[in-house]
């Protein structure tokens, strides 16, 4: 089965994340604990404003994925700095609240 793809640009570098209706029980979990690297520490359904550190593309793309899924907004990426093998981002979203399934 084909899912639409989503797509990011993050400094320059394209990336794409599938925006699957339906994700399995195991994808679930991914996004879970992605969504819980960069959730709003006072409610999960408020804005989103937190710096994580990522290893891959694709942890990105999880993030991104993780933040639709449970917030129904779109999230936004900003480098800020590199320390070795990770990058550190700026992740922001408006939150559950402030987006269309509130």
């Amino acid at each position: 089965m084909a899912y639409e793809t989503k797509t990011a640009i993050v400094n320059g570098i394209t990336i794409n994340y599938p925006a699957s209706p339906l994700p399995t029980p195991e994808r679930v979990a991914e996004l879970d604990a992605a969504f819980k690297r960069v959730q709003n520490r006072e409610h999960w359904k408020g804005a989103i404003d937190c710096v994580v550190e990522i290893l891959t593309n694709g942890d990105l793309a999880t993030i991104l994925e993780a933040i639709e899924f449970y917030t129904a907004t779109t999230g936004t990426v900003t480098p800020i700095g590199e320390i070795g093998k990770t990058t550190t981002f700026r992740v922001t979203a408006p939150g559950y609240w402030a987006g269309p399934a509130n």
